[in-house]
This record gives C-alpha cells, structure tokens and sequence, in this order.
C-alpha cells in the first residue's frame, strides 16, 4: 500500500512539474517576469491557507496517535511488531472507561476485545482471588482471543479506568500475522495460564485428579 501511495506521489509531481512549466512560460509572456514570480509565489501561501482548519486537525490527529503508538509500545507482547503495524493497531484502538469495582469482563465471558490500561489498577481475578494487579502501559484479555476460548479470569478496576481496546478483527490479524509478535504472543499466554493456574492456599499446586 505504501508503495502504491509513493508511486501516486511521484506520479503527481511529475506531472505538476510539466504542467508548472506550461503555466510559468504562459505568464512570463502574457505578464512579465516580475508579475509571473509573485503571481506563482503566492500559489503555495494561498492553499496552505485555505487547507488550515485540515492542516491543524491533521496535526491533532497525530499527535493524538502518537501517544496511542507510545502506550501500545509498552506492552511486551507488541513490542516485537514493526512500526506500520503498530500504527494499524492504534488507529483501531477504541477509548473505555470503567469505574472503581466495576468489572471490564468476567470469567467465562465470552471474549472478542484486547485491552490495554492508558491509566488506572486493576486486579486480576481467578476462581474468586486476585493472581495478579495490572497497571498503565499492560495490557490482558489475549488468553481469550489466542485461544478462542471464553475468559480464563475477571478484570476488576481498582480505582478508575481509563483503557484502550482492539476488537479480535483488528488484534489477531496484525499479531498472528507477523512472526516475531506471534511467538512473543505464545509464549506470553503460556506464562500467564501457568502464572494463573489456581493453586492450594500455602502455595502448593493441586493435587492431580483421579
């Protein structure tokens, strides 16, 4: 895609420059030289001017990314992911706030959304104790979606949170489709379904079933 973006590129200014020609002989002859070159430099003063209000919403709109690319940059399992597609994620990432002691999913839920904490705590909750607390920059609820399976654990704020979400559509394409993030990704689900698995409370593992 990029490469088709530049080659329109080119292609435009290829054709600006010979039209350009065209146009600054026509008013060399017809006006002058002096009137040509202050008639052909106010061209560029007069659009950017008229594109301002689109100019400075661009400017909004990537300064807003970027601090979406910085947040996404903290979460080990994307790190591995190139910068394109860390873009590709942030520009799909959806704002949810979620009040002290409300629940973001809950156990067994049905899973269809990555999330990562822009602010706030939050625990993590399996068969009814907290395994682990989450904070800014870390991301959950990839179990459910790697696995194609329904929540292992709830997420339960602790204070208010403020968080960013991927639906399954835009997180496992980019994720699965590189290889660096798909083996950072496995091994991530991996640690924590072992760092979650419910264990007797002196910290002894279960005893194996019959």
């Amino acid at each position: 895609m990029l490469a088709r973006v530049f080659g329109v590129l080119e292609s435009l200014v290829a054709v600006s420059i010979g039209i350009g020609a065209v146009v600054a002989s026509a008013l060399v002859e017809w006006f002058g030289v002096q009137a040509a070159l202050i008639a052909i430099g106010l061209v560029c003063p007069i659009l950017a001017l008229a594109a301002l209000r689109r100019l400075r919403g661009m400017d909004r709109s990537v300064d807003s990314l970027d601090v979406d690319i910085a947040l996404l940059r903290k979460v080990p399992m994307l790190r591995p992911l190139p910068l394109p597609s860390i873009e590709q994620l942030a520009r799909g990432l959806e704002p949810v706030a979620v009040p002290a002691g409300s629940a973001v999913f809950t156990q067994g839920d049905v899973g269809d959304r990555y999330y990562v904490i822009a602010s706030g705590d939050a625990d993590v909750v399996g068969d009814g104790r907290v395994v682990a607390t989450l904070g800014p920059g870390e991301g959950f609820g990839e179990i459910a979606l790697l696995r194609r399976t329904r929540r292992t654990a709830s997420v339960v704020a602790r204070s208010p949170l403020e968080l960013q979400s991927l639906g399954s559509e835009h997180f496992l394409p980019v994720v699965l489709g590189y290889t660096p993030s798909a083996t950072e990704a496995a091994s991530t689900v991996e640690d924590l379904l072992h760092r979650y698995e419910p264990t007797e409370p002196h910290g002894e593992p279960p005893p194996p079933a019959p």
